[in-house]
């Protein structure tokens, strides 16, 4: 006898691991590539861990061809409080020769020795505004990606009613269609359609006594 515990065991393992599938990555530009996972465990997802396995998969992407895969940009949004927002994450990555890699390595050095001496160059008051302007633009980019899951989402449930609607015109003009079909009686007396769209009352004998 299966135990209800057991049974909500093996439904919560399968849950699990619906979002758990990294995919492969898709080559956008010649050598730069993008893993674009959602995760649809929902509230029982980790979205640090998520992060850790697209980065692991770009890894091991790039290691079997015999590249080093260099980070061009990652995008994260978090799960939201409507039904199917899912957090999302999106990460971009070139696929890189060793030389090529010791290369990128210089300039983003390069990059960091120069904002780093840009950034000692402010003031206090300077640094703040920064800091606010950064902030501010990472939560208007959150909100922008959740506005546009909203809208995928109404769109994708217009679509889904729209052919809910076809659907049912279609099963009506099927059933106009047979309902103006002749009655058939075959031979063992079963009648496969007993509509009449012409209604004749049926005839009555006056009763003539004995």
């Amino acid at each position: 006898m299966i135990k209800v515990s057991e049974v909500a065991i093996v439904f919560t393992a399968l849950y699990f691991l619906c979002g758990c599938g990294i995919p492969e990555p898709t080559e956008i530009s010649p050598g730069l590539y993008s893993i674009y996972k959602r995760d649809t465990a929902g509230i029982f997802g980790n979205a640090h861990k998520m992060q850790n396995d697209v980065v692991t998969k770009a890894n091991s992407f790039a290691a079997s061809r015999g590249r080093i895969a260099a980070p061009a940009s990652s995008s994260f949004t978090p799960m939201g409080s409507g039904p199917g927002q899912f957090a999302t994450f999106d990460y971009r990555f070139y696929a890189l020769t060793p030389s090529e890699y010791s290369d990128f390595q210089k300039r983003v050095q390069e990059i960091q020795r120069k904002r780093k001496r840009d950034w000692d160059s402010l003031t206090p008051a300077q640094r703040f505004a920064y800091e606010q302007r950064e902030m501010e633009l990472s939560q208007g980019a959150q909100a922008l990606a959740l506005t546009q899951q909203s809208i995928n989402q109404a769109a994708s449930a217009q679509f889904q009613n729209t052919l809910l609607q076809q659907q049912q015109i279609n099963a009506y003009q099927q059933r106009t269609r047979a309902m103006n079909e002749p009655v058939n009686v075959n031979l063992k007396g079963n009648i496969n359609h007993t509509f009449d769209p012409v209604y004749t009352p049926p005839l009555r004998t006056p009763f003539s006594g004995y």
